[in-house]
C-alpha cells in the first residue's frame, strides 16, 4: 500500500483485485443485503469458528469485501464518486498481467475531502462525521470478526485471497482512521482494527524475519505500522532464523539467533579481517572498582588507518544521593551482535574502532559537550567522551568473580548515573541521517537490541538515550516528546496534507508503543512507587528474553534498587523464588503472569518465568481504593500484596462488586453493570 511509503521506495506487498460486481453507490450499511450476504452470521454469538458463506460461494467473499469495504468504504466516507481505476493498476507477474489495488492516488481524495469539509457549516459537519463513524466502524468490526475466526483455522484451510482482501481493507480502514483523527480530533477514532494478520506474518517470515518478532510485532501494534517497518527492511531480518521457526511451530521459547553461551566469541566488521583483539589495562580497571568507583574508557582514535586505538582510562566516583548525572555515558548492546565476550575483557581492534568513531559523534551532542576525559598526552579532539561497557569494565577472569559480583551490583547505579546511555545495534546504526521519526521509531521497536532482558533497563534508566550512526547521533527522547501522551493544546509536527495526517497519526502511536516497550516517559520512581516500577519492568519483560537463565532474577533486583549478592550465591533455577522473598514490594499483576508456575510450596501462585513468550502479557490495572459499606461512604485503600508469613502462599486483596439479587431468579449469564454515566460494562459468566 503506496501510502505508507513515507520516504519513498516500493511496496513490499501487493494486493489482488478480486473483480466482480462494482459498488452500485447505494446506502453502505444495507448493501450485503442488497446482494443477499448475511454478514450477521460472523458475529461472534452465531455459530462456530467458521468462515459461513449463507449458501453462496465462498470464493465469491473477496469480490463482495473489495466491493463494500474497499470501493464503497471510500465513496461513503469521501463524500464523492469514486472512479476505481484511480486505484487499480496493472502489473506484470511472470509474463501475467493482473490488475493490482494501489493507494497511491489515496491522498488525492483526501486532499479534496479537507477542503470540502471545512466548506460546510457546523451542523453539515456533525452529520458527515457520524456517517463517517459509522461506516469506519461497521467496516472494521466486520473485517475484525473475519480475520478472528480466519486465525482459529489453519493456515492451509484459509483462502489466499480472502486473506489478502481483508489485509488490504485493514491497511485502508486504519489509513482513512489516522486522518480523521487529527482533521477531526474531538471524535474518538480509536476503532477495533484486526491483529494477527496471516499475510503479513507469512511475507515477513518469508522475507527472513524471525517469527517470535513478528509475533511480537503483530501483538503490539496495528496492521499499517507492522507493514510500514515491514517496509523498512532492517538487519534482523538478514540473521539466520531456521531453528527459530522450528521452535516457534513447536510453541517453545524465543528467537536464539541472539543467543550466547561460553563458546560466543566476539566479530569482526567483516568476515574476512583477522585484526588483533584489543582491550583496557584490567589492573586499572579492578583498582577502580575496589576504590568503590567506576571505570571509565576514552578511545584515542588512530591518526592513520594502520594505527591501533589507545586506551585512556579513569574513574568515576558515585556518590550515594541521588539522583547524580555523572561526567561518562553508559554502552548498551546485544552481545550476540558482536561486541560482547565472555573468555576475556577485549574486543578486534576493527570493532574497537567502530565504537571510537560512533563515540566520538556522540561529542557533537548537548550530553557530549559537557563530558571530557581529560588527558595532557593526547589532545581533546582525538579522544572519544569517555563511557563505560560491560566488556571492558566488568572484569570476566574467574580470579575476579568478586569484583565481577560487585559490578553487577552497581550495574543500576552505573547506567542511571550516566550522561547518557549508548544504544549500539546494527539496525539502529543503519539509519540514515535525514531519517524521519518514523522510521527511527519504527527501526527502534524492531531492532534486535529491544528484545534483550538487559537493555530494558539500561535504556530506561537512561538521563538520556542516544543513537549514534557513522554521520550523525540521535536523541530519542527529542524524537519521542515530539509526539506527547496527552497534551491537547499542542499541535503535533505534521505539514498539513493528507499524508502528512496519516503519518503523523502513525508516528504518536509508534510514540506511545516506544514509551511501553522501550522507554517510559516517566523517570522510573522506585522509591516513591516501587509497585508501579515492578508491574512496568514485568510488563516489558514479557517481549524480551536472555541467553543466561539466572540473569532474569538479577536484572528484576537491580532495577527495583534491591542488592543482588544473595541471588548471585543461588543457583541459576533458584534465583526467581529467592527474588519474591527478598523483593521490597509485590504486585498482583504476578498473578495474571501467563505460563508454568514454580512448584515450591508457597510459591505456585507465581510463574517460572516473566520473559516471552510467556509473563505479564497485557497491562492490568488494578483499583487502589474500594468503599467497605457501599456507595456514598468514605473510600479506604486496599493494602499491598504480600507472603503469607507461614509460608501459603500471596496474600492479595482486590476490590470488587457486590451483586445481591432482589428475587430467587439467578444472575443472567451475560448482563450490563454502568458505574457510572458515561460507562459501563458488559459481564460476561463463562465456564473456565
Amino acid at each position: 500500500m503506496e501510502h505508507l511509503l513515507f520516504d519513498g521506495g516500493s511496496a513490499p506487498i501487493v494486493f489482488s483485485y478480486a473483480g466482480g460486481e462494482s459498488w452500485d453507490g447505494g446506502d453502505f450499511q444495507t448493501y450485503p443485503e442488497r446482494k443477499g450476504w448475511d454478514v450477521s452470521i460472523w458475529d461472534w454469538s452465531e455459530g462456530d469458528a467458521d468462515v459461513d458463506a449463507h449458501n453462496l460461494p465462498l470464493d465469491a467473499l473477496p469480490a463482495f469485501l473489495q466491493s463494500w469495504l474497499f470501493f464503497g468504504l471510500l465513496e461513503t466516507v469521501l463524500g464523492v464518486k469514486v472512479d476505481s481505476s484511480d486505484f487499480l493498476r496493472e502489473v506484470n507477474d511472470k509474463g501475467i498481467s493482473r490488475r493490482v489495488i494501489t493507494t497511491s492516488n489515496l491522498a488525492i481524495y483526501l486532499e479534496n475531502l479537507i477542503s470540502d469539509y471545512a466548506r460546510l457549516s457546523d451542523q453539515e459537519k456533525l452529520q458527515r462525521e457520524d456517517t463517517i463513524w459509522d461506516t469506519l466502524s461497521e467496516a472494521m468490526i466486520v473485517t475484525f470478526r473475519l480475520n478472528t475466526r480466519l486465525n482459529l483455522k489453519s493456515r492451509e484451510q484459509s483462502s489466499s485471497m480472502l486473506i489478502e482482501t481483508l489485509l488490504c481493507q485493514t491497511l485502508l480502514h486504519l489509513a482513512v482512521a489516522r486522518f480523521f483523527e487529527k482533521l477531526i480530533p474531538t471524535v474518538d477514532w480509536d476503532l477495533p482494527g484486526p491483529r494477527f494478520m496471516h499475510l503479513l506474518e507469512n511475507h515477513m517470515t518469508d522475507a527472513g524475519w524471525c517469527p517470535f518478532d513478528v509475533q511480537f510485532l503483530t501483538m503490539n501494534l496495528d496492521a499499517d505500522i507492522v507493514a510500514f517497518i515491514f517496509s523498512l527492511g532492517g538487519k534482523t531480518a538478514s540473521k539466520d532464523h531456521r531453528l527459530c521457526h522450528n521452535r516457534y511451530t513447536d510453541s517453545r521459547d524465543h528467537c536464539i539467533a541472539d543467543s550466547v553461551g561460553r563458546s560466543s566469541l566476539p566479530k569482526h566488521t567483516q568476515s574476512e579481517c583477522v585484526c588483533p583483539l584489543l582491550g583496557p589495562d584490567m589492573e586499572l580497571v579492578e583498582r577502580a572498582i575496589r576504590n568503590g568507583n567506576v571505570p571509565v574508557v576514552a578511545l584515542v582514535l588512530p591518526q592513520t588507518d594502520s594505527d591501533d586505538v589507545i586506551f585512556r582510562l579513569g574513574e568515576e566516583e558515585l556518590p550515594d544521593e541521588s539522583p547524580y548525572i555523572g561526567r561518562y555515558f553508559a554502552i548498551s548492546h546485544v552481545w550476540k551482535e558482536g561486541l560482547g565476550n565472555p573468555n576475556a575483557n577485549l574486543l578486534p581492534s576493527c570493532q574497537i574502532k567502530r565504537i571510537a568513531g560512533l563515540m566520538n559523534n556522540v561529542k557533537g551532542t548537548e550530553e557530549g559537550k559537557e563530558t571530557q576525559m581529560e588527558d595532557p598526552e593526547y589532545s581533546e579532539c582525538r579522544m572519544t567522551v569517555p563511557f563505560w561497557m560491560d566488556t571492558f569494565c566488568i572484569p570476566v577472569s574467574p580470579q575476579s568473580q568478586d569484583l565481577r559480583n560487585a559490578s553487577i551490583a552497581r550495574m543500576r547505579k552505573i547506567y542511571a548515573s550516566a550522561r547518557g546511555v549508548i544504544a549500539l545495534d546494527p539496525d539502529l546504526q543503519s539509519i540514515p541521517s535525514n531519517a524521519s521519526p518514523a522510521v527511527l521509531m519504527g527501526h527502534l521497536l524492531s531492532c534486535s537490541w529491544r528484545s534483550r532482558l538487559w537493555t530494558y533497563q539500561e535504556g530506561n534508566l537512561a538521563w538520556s538515550l542516544l543513537i549514534p550512526t557513522p554521520t550523525d547521533t540521535f536523541q530519542v527522547d527529542k524524537v519521542i516528546e515530539q509526539y506527547p501522551e496527552v497534551e491537547p493544546d499542542r499541535e503535533d509536527p505534521t505539514d498539513g496534507t493528507a499524508n502528512g495526517l496519516i503519518q503523523t497519526a502513525m508516528t504518536r502511536s509508534m510514540a506511545d508503543a516506544c514509551r511501553t516497550i522501550v522507554r517510559s516517559s516517566v523517570p522510573p520512581q522506585i522509591s516513591r512507587d516501587p509497585e508501579r516500577e515492578l508491574r512496568t519492568m514485568l510488563r516489558a519483560m514479557a517481549h524480551r528474553n536472555t541467553s543466561r537463565q539466572g540473569d532474569e532474577a538479577i536484572c528484576i533486583s537491580t532495577y527495583m534498587d534491591v542488592d543482588p549478592t544473595p541471588l548471585l550465591a543461588e543457583r541459576p533455577e533458584n534465583r526467581l523464588s529467592k527474588l519474591l522473598h527478598i523483593l521490597p514490594v509485590l504486585s498482583k499483576a504476578i498473578l495474571f503472569a501467563q505460563g508454568p508456575r514454580l512448584q515450591q510450596p508457597g510459591l505456585r501462585w507465581a510463574p517460572q518465568t516473566f520473559l516471552n513468550p510467556h509473563g505479564y502479557m497485557k497491562d492490568i490495572r488494578f483499583e487502589t481504593h474500594y468503599r467497605p459499606d457501599g456507595p456514598g461512604t468514605d473510600l479506604r485503600e486496599l493494602p499491598p500484596p504480600y507472603l503469607c508469613p507461614e509460608g501459603r502462599g500471596l496474600v492479595a486483596l482486590f476490590s470488587g462488586i457486590k451483586m445481591e439479587s432482589q428475587s430467587s431468579n439467578p444472575l443472567a449469564e451475560h448482563f450490563t453493570v454502568r458505574v457510572s454515566a458515561e460507562k459501563s460494562f458488559v459481564v460476561d459468566l463463562d465456564d473456565t
